[in-house]
C-alpha cells in the first residue's frame, strides 16, 4: 500500500497496517527491550497479530483506532497510531514504537508524530491528544515534552514492568497549543 501521510524532508511516511506487517510487528512486540517500554506483556504470536490487523482493518466508520506503520524511505521501522478515538469528545490517545533499534533517536519518531498530529487536528478535527509513558521510560518522557506535550499528572504505581511497580506519566496536546507551535 502507498503512503497515507508523507514528510519529504525526512523520508518518513505513514501507511495503513497490513497483513504483510504481522511478522515484523510480532517480532517488535516480542522483543523484551520493547515490552518493558510498552503495554505489551503477553507473547504475541503471528496468528494473534494477523487477527488484530484484520480486526483493525474491519472497523466501522468512523474507527475507534487508527494503527499505522512508520516507514523510512519505504522500509518499515515502527508503528504509531491514534487509539481509543472518542468522536463525541473529539479526543484520542497517541502511541509509538520504533521497532528497529538502530533507528531510535534519529528523528523518525518526531517526524511520524508531527505527521500524525497534523492529520489528527487538521483533518480529523480532534481537539485533544493524550499520551502516556512509564515513569521509568525517560526517553519517552523527553520525547513528548520536546514535541510540546504538557505533563498533566501521573498515576502512582499503576503498572507492573519487569516485576516492579511504576507510575504512568500522563501527557496532553491541545489543538490550540499545537497551532501555536507548528503553524
Amino acid at each position: 500500500m502507498s503512503a497515507f501521510l508523507k514528510d519529504g524532508k525526512s523520508g518518513v511516511s505513514l501507511r495503513a497496517i497490513e497483513l504483510r506487517d504481522a511478522e515484523v510487528c510480532a517480532e517488535w512486540m516480542n522483543d523484551p527491550r520493547n515490552r518493558r517500554l510498552l503495554r505489551v506483556w503477553l507473547p504475541c504470536s503471528l496468528e494473534k497479530e494477523n487477527e488484530w490487523i484484520k480486526k483493525m482493518s474491519n472497523q466501522p466508520v468512523p474507527p475507534a483506532d487508527l494503527p499505522l506503520v512508520i516507514e523510512h524511505y519505504k522500509q518499515p521501522v515502527g508503528v504509531t497510531g491514534l487509539h481509543r478515538i472518542q468522536w463525541d469528545w473529539r479526543c484520542a490517545e497517541i502511541g509509538i514504537c520504533i521497532g528497529v533499534r538502530k533507528q531510535r533517536h534519529s528523528g523518525i519518531g518526531t517526524a511520524a508524530y508531527k505527521l500524525l498530529l497534523r492529520y489528527a487536528f487538521e483533518e480529523m478535527g480532534l481537539l485533544l491528544i493524550e499520551a502516556e509513558a512509564y515513569s521509568t521510560n525517560k526517553p519517552s518522557i523527553r520525547f513528548h515534552e520536546s514535541l510540546g506535550f504538557k505533563c498533566i499528572g501521573r498515576t502512582e504505581h499503576k503498572a507492573l514492568v519487569a516485576g516492579k511497580r511504576v507510575s504512568i506519566v500522563l501527557f496532553s496536546m491541545t489543538v490550540e497549543r499545537w497551532r501555536k507551535m507548528y503553524r
